[in-house]
């Protein structure tokens, strides 16, 4: 049998055969036409590739299987004449795309206008209806905006009960994490303040001891002056004391004589 296009332009397959479950002709016929031909052509390039795949296996030194999946041939002629349909269809579908810019232009304004359309109209409380906003009177205008005010406050509220309630669920499932981390952090807080005051008086000290250094050899000095003052001075001292003490007895010989 003849070789798959693929085969004969060495063209990229799939490296393991597929697999897929076919439908019966009841299930077929419940399908759309698009649908069926869709499906026929699934089921038929899933054979061609498990025939290619068993027959010409893509790695290298394997064998081919010893089952072969049959397909069925068609000839030439009508496989020429499925070439030329195919053809003629994306040529057809060239020209489409190609006089279609401005209608497609014009689908995506109907889009848009479409999406704008709603917001050209509004409900009329008065007549219970919807009309257009261009045509409503201010009090139906303002009564729309009113009506909508309370429906939107509506929706609020219901929506704050159902996130209280939340709360309170979470509330309970949390409380004793939330105690002990109200504790903690009063305790953490605590102990930053006693490290803040160790760090202010450690601040404190140390300038205190860069002044000391700076003043104690001057104040050594000083007392190194005042004891060497007291020194000489003690000195002079002793001598006048040796000197009246010598008068002294000097003076009572001189009394003990005359007696």
């Amino acid at each position: 049998s003849k070789r798959t296009t693929v085969l004969r332009r060495e063209l990229p397959r799939p490296a393991t055969g597929l697999t897929r479950d076919f439908l019966l002709p009841s299930q077929m016929r419940k399908l759309a036409p698009y649908e069926q031909a869709q499906e026929l052509l699934d089921a038929e390039m899933t054979a061609l590739i498990q025939r290619d795949n068993a027959k010409y296996p893509i790695k290298e030194g394997k064998k081919k299987a010893k089952h072969i999946p049959e397909v069925d041939t068609i000839s030439e002629e009508l496989l020429a004449e499925a070439a030329g349909m195919v053809a003629k269809e994306l040529e057809a579908l060239g020209e489409a795309i190609a006089s279609d810019t401005k209608a497609l232009g014009d689908a995506l304004e109907k889009e848009v206008a479409e999406q704008q359309l709603p917001e050209s109209f509004i409900f009329l409380p008065s007549s219970k209806s919807w009309g257009p906003s261009r045509s409503a009177s201010l009090t139906d205008r303002l009564t729309t905006a009113s009506t909508s005010l309370t429906q939107m406050t509506g929706y609020m509220e219901k929506d704050a009960k159902k996130a209280a309630k939340l709360e309170n669920k979470l509330h309970i499932l949390t409380a004793g994490h939330q105690t002990r981390c109200d504790k903690l952090s009063k305790q953490c807080e605590a102990r930053f303040g006693e490290v803040s005051d160790k760090l202010t008086e450690l601040e404190c000290f140390r300038r205190l001891q860069s002044r000391e250094q700076l003043s104690g050899p001057m104040r050594l000095e000083s007392l190194k002056g005042a004891v060497q003052e007291q020194v000489e001075r003690e000195k002079k001292l002793q001598v006048r004391f040796h000197d009246l003490t010598t008068e002294n007895e000097r003076l009572q010989a001189l009394l003990t004589s005359d007696a």
